[in-house]
């Protein structure tokens, strides 16, 4: 695989990984502001929101890199 193919490959990855946790991430949202503080759920949503940030990072990551590998011969 070429240098640009790879990039383009890694910047679709990073695209098709952002769309789901994006959703995942707005759902968590969404049941936080419906329970109240003090309960329990509360920390496993607050774990779904902190690992879709992670993965949101994550893909931050990898379209940076194809980015940056698009540009060097």
């Amino acid at each position: 695989m070429h240098d640009n193919e790879m990039s383009e490959y890694l910047a679709r990855i990073a695209h098709d990984i952002r769309s789901p946790i994006t959703s995942i991430g707005g759902f968590a949202e969404l049941l936080e502001q419906s329970l109240a503080e003090g309960d329990e759920r509360l920390t496993y949503v607050r774990a779904i929101q902190r690992a879709a940030q992670r993965l949101r990072s994550l893909a931050d990551r990898i379209a940076g890199d194809a980015e940056a590998s698009e540009g060097q011969p």
